[in-house]
């Protein structure tokens, strides 16, 4: 395993988390009144500190974990971190920020992979399952930088 590059994966989550980043459509968004006069900064916003918030919260707490537990070398607490890690993206994905923020669904592909590697964690052990559960983390980097520039167009850099 090299926990370096699982580190450097899920800093670039917990850094995403941190801005508040965002991507596909929001059907409450979309379907108020207001949001169709809101801006989408205004629509992003909102569901940032909304319908996101506690889940956000969550999903930051368990990144840091999978990064505590990265940096001890603790194989069954980084696979339990992971596992929680990818709970609380599947949560976070079912609260899906406007479609304006992020027309090209970085949110959802981070997400995704984030889910991916705590389904990995929770059905193999030891050394090999951790590796199995880093591969969906690969790429994370990129498409949080593609994510982060789409931000920056979409609600503007402070977020």
């Amino acid at each position: 395993m090299r926990p370096l590059q699982l580190l450097a994966a899920s800093a670039a989550v917990i850094a995403l988390a941190g801005c508040g980043s965002a991507a596909a459509s929001s059907p409450a968004a979309s379907a108020s009144p207001t949001a169709a006069t809101a801006t989408c900064r205004q629509q992003y916003e909102t569901w940032k500190h909304g319908p996101a918030s506690a889940r956000l919260a969550a999903f930051k707490s368990a990144l840091r974990s999978v990064q505590a537990q990265g940096s001890a070398e603790d194989l069954p607490g980084l696979t339990a971190s992971l596992e929680k890690a990818g709970k609380a993206a599947s949560r976070m994905a079912a609260v899906q920020p406007p479609k304006c923020s992020d027309p090209n669904g970085y949110y959802a592909a981070v997400m995704a992979r984030v889910k991916a590697s705590g389904d990995n964690a929770r059905s193999a052990s030891g050394l090999t399952g951790l590796l199995l559960a880093e591969a969906p983390l690969k790429g994370v980097t990129k498409i949080e930088k593609k994510l982060d520039r789409e931000l920056n167009r979409t609600v503007g850099k402070k977020r």
